[in-house]
């Protein structure tokens, strides 16, 4: 120990003595570190860290699949539920939920929160109990029983300010009375409906009961003990492929699967996050080389202090472990600025994250990340002290006192060009990522979403089914509030819908073709279905190909009418011009049949929630035909378009007091939030490739510039025995650029090689584009030159006679 810390004591002094050195190694850790510090932190809290859940390894989600469709997961039909749930044995409980935003009154002004709607049993198989008041009992999702809610902290401490009395209160949701009986602890989120703020039950009601086909609920469930995952996906589709042989009519073709609820969580950003992370270690190994080569010159420098020690009786044990520790104690430095700045970096990240990054709340820097830090940063320390470390003490127990002449300014050249290779090696793999991401973000930006964005303002109105149940009372109310609207000062046009495009809302239905036999599979057709105003399609500027748009001819005694896009017509009636055919929904808001609808027009396709997706075959039904109690607000300005909110919101509230205006936001943030992850991974891997060839480009010329500074007296002689200050200029950076390029072919094959991890996450260009791989080899290769320059004009300004005296 006291070696120990002898050495320590040692290793500080010769630090402190070389500040200039100890400033820059350290600085160049700290990036590393910090950087790496900040990612890991995200990773930790998005993939890593456990659901804030009882043993959330045992919750997962289960999925309705359709075999033929490429295993196409979608929602589960209330029946199927009840038999699963019934039928399988893997789980000790099994729920299902719906999402929905209801109108929340009592005690202050009407807001629209968001909330679920679930079996009586949710909360029991997420393991949850309320912190206040109870949970759901077992009847109390039941046709006729007490409507009854339980709502989240944020919500009682809003509405309530955290009175216990809260607790047995009527509030009125969506127009209806409810008791409340149950308040959530802090900080209680189901991660799939993560800003749920009122839980109300799922009522048991005909539709869930007796049609099979309607797959409008999600499940959850919990494995029983001793279960796998891989055993109750076995279980489940047994059951299902079950269903579907006795079921043919709405179940043919169809089975389930189960996801892990943190997969199913975080499943989608995985790959990107994964990709970071490798990207900001790469960074870390650059940094790392850099300072590994800076100890290299210095080591050289100090072989005269390794010889004496080693003429002393310091065996190359001692002095290994003593140029070991000045590595270390230097990364314990870097490592102690890099938290700080690891810090600053995530609350950065954080900040400009998007609003969909999945556990955005849990990202914060805590013991696990803390642990890593070290890791890292005692790893860091062995790596690039290692080499060093090695090359000095064989030198110094090697050589004599005489040893610290010339010829030993050259030691571990070769060990420095191999590491300068190896930086842009791994620069330039991070600038073939960050420049694939960058031309993919663009053309994300070019594609054509069918629509017009600008000074277009949306937002959301849910009328309460009290008051508004039945679709004649909702096609009447909407059917006032529009020309209200219209009439307003700056307002162009307006119009509404069920499903704006870049929304998650998704009504998909299917249908048969009058004149062509059902499919011998049993599967009908299907599209993507909005229910649109007159005016709504203008507003936003989709553009008619055939026929007509929606107008105020298709009321709700008109002959049934439907508009269909350019991506069904080419699917379902290829060749042929669709205006005028007749089809039929598989669905409609009574409880009959939908009515026979004539095609009167096809419009161009409009881009849904991915843009990056290819348009999917869609619908537009007249809304007076085909009303539910929801609606999207589009309204084209003539100004900016926010300030026409207040006037829509007094329209409204003229109209009806209690049905507050939500989800005000304009067409533009729309379409910038359906970008906002990939310009995220984006820029971050951006930022990082240009740290990577600042440090690259650095390490060259720290490598140059100290082999000039060892050759000076070699420059002198070779100018003055003829050669010419270019002569020596091209010597000099002839050296440098070839240790550029050998790093550029390895880094270029390093990068093919790696292309497949990062092909998921690009759009229109391909992992391997020859151009972008040529423009970024082209980009360091200028880099490393401009590097090699600074050191070759120095070797120029050599005096000749200098160097003759000095031989």
């Amino acid at each position: 120990m006291h070696t120990i810390l002898q050495d320590i004591r040692y290793a500080a002094r010769q630090l402190l003595k070389n500040p200039g050195f100890t400033f820059v190694a350290v600085l160049t850790l700290a990036l590393g570190i910090g950087a790496n510090t900040a990612i890991f932190s995200v990773v930790n809290g998005v993939l890593l860290r456990p659901l804030a859940l009882p043993s959330p390894d045992r919750l997962a989600v289960l999925w309705t699949t359709w075999e033929k469709r490429g295993q196409l997961e979608g929602s589960v039909s209330g029946p199927n539920f009840l038999d699963w749930k019934q039928q399988t044995k893997s789980f000790s409980g099994m729920a299902a939920f719906k999402t929905g935003d209801p109108t929340f009154s009592g005690d202050g002004a009407a807001e629209r929160v968001h909330g679920g709607r679930v079996t009586a049993d949710f909360f029991t198989v997420l393991g949850v109990t309320p912190a206040l008041g109870r949970a759901f009992a077992l009847d109390e999702d039941r046709q006729g029983a007490a409507d009854v809610v339980v709502i989240s902290d944020g919500l009682w401490h809003r509405r309530f300010g955290a009175s216990p009395s809260a607790v047995g209160r009527q509030v009125t949701i969506s127009g209806q009375s409810f008791t409340i009986i149950g308040v959530l602890p802090a900080g209680f989120e189901f991660p799939l409906l993560s800003d749920a703020e009122a839980w109300v039950p799922l009522t048991s009601d005909t539709i869930f009961q007796t049609q099979r086909g309607n797959n409008s609920s999600h499940v959850i469930a919990r494995l029983k003990p001793g279960a796998s995952l891989a055993s109750a996906n076995d279980d489940l589709r047994s059951v299902a492929d079950r269903l579907a042989r006795t079921y043919p009519k709405d179940d043919a073709q169809t089975s389930a699967r189960l996801v892990g609820l943190q997969e199913q969580v975080t499943g989608n950003v995985r790959p990107a996050l994964i990709m970071l992370l490798a990207a900001v270690l790469l960074v870390l190994l650059i940094a790392s080389t850099n300072v590994a080569n800076l100890l290299m010159a210095r080591s050289a420098a100090r072989l005269g202090e390794m010889a004496v020690r080693s003429a002393l009786g310091a065996s190359a044990g001692r002095l290994f472990r003593q140029l070991i520790t000045e590595s270390v104690l230097l990364a314990v430095a870097g490592g102690s600025l890099g938290v700080v700045l690891g810090s600053w970096i995530l609350s950065g990240l954080v900040a400009v994250s998007p609003a969909n990054l999945p556990r955005l709340a849990e990202i914060h820097l805590d013991g696990r990340v803390l642990g890593f830090t070290i890791l890292v940063t005692l790893v860091t320390g062995l790596v690039f002290g290692l080499l060093p470390a090695l090359e000095a003490a064989r030198a110094g127990s090697a050589q004599s006192l005489r040893a610290t002449g010339r010829g030993l300014a050259g030691q571990g050249g070769m060990l420095r060009h191999s590491l300068v290779v190896a930086q842009m090696a791994l620069a330039l793999m991070l600038l073939v990522g960050a420049s694939l991401l960058i031309r993919s973000f663009l053309q994300l930006r070019q594609v054509d979403s069918g629509f017009r964005t600008e000074n277009i303002l949306t937002a959301e109105v849910a009328l309460p089914d009290a008051r508004y149940g039945s679709p004649a009372k909702a096609e009447a109310f909407f059917a006032e509030l529009l020309p209200r609207i219209r009439a307003l000062p700056d307002v162009r046009s307006a119009g509404g819908v069920f499903g704006l495009p870049l929304t998650s809302f998704n009504l998909g239905l299917g249908f048969s073709i009058r004149g062509l036999p059902r499919p011998a599979d049993g599967e009908w057709p299907e599209s993507r279905v909005s229910g649109v105003t007159p005016g709504y399609l203008e507003t936003m500027s989709v553009p008619l190909r055939r026929g007509r748009m929606i107008g105020e001819q298709d009321g709700p005694d008109a002959e049934g009418a439907i508009v269909v896009n350019e991506s069904l017509a080419r699917k379902y009636f290829p060749g042929e011009n669709p205006v005028g055919r007749q089809i039929q929904l598989e669905g409609s808001v009574t409880d009959g049949p939908d009515r026979l609808r004539t095609i009167v027009g096809m419009v161009g396709d409009v881009r849904d929630e991915n843009p990056a997706l290819e348009p999917k075959p869609e619908m537009y039904v007249p809304y007076a035909q085909f009303p539910i109690g929801f609606m999207t607000l589009a309204v084209r300005t003539s100004g900016a378009p926010g300030a026409a909110a207040p006037g829509i919101a007094a329209a409204l509230r003229d109209m009806d007091p209690n049905i507050p205006l939500s989800s005000i936001r304009t067409m533009g943030e729309l379409t910038d939030a359906s970008l906002a992850q990939p310009r995220f991974y984006m820029l971050l891997l951006a930022c990082f490739a240009a740290t990577a060839l600042v440090l690259a480009a650095v390490g060259v010329y720290g490598v140059i510039a100290y082999g000039v500074s060892q050759r000076l007296r070699e420059m002198g002689l070779r100018m003055a025995l003829g050669a010419t200050p270019g002569d020596v200029r091209a010597l000099i950076v002839r050296q440098g650029f070839l240790l550029a390029v050998a790093g550029a072919v390895l880094g270029g094959v390093a990068a093919l090689a790696a292309s497949r991890l990062l092909a998921r996450l690009l759009f229109g260009i391909s992992a391997t584009d020859p151009m972008t791989y040529a423009v970024t080899t082209g980009a360091l290769l200028l880099a490393a030159l401009a590097a090699c320059v600074i050191p070759a004009r120095r070797a120029t300004r050599v005096d000749p006679m200098v160097a003759l005296r000095g031989e």
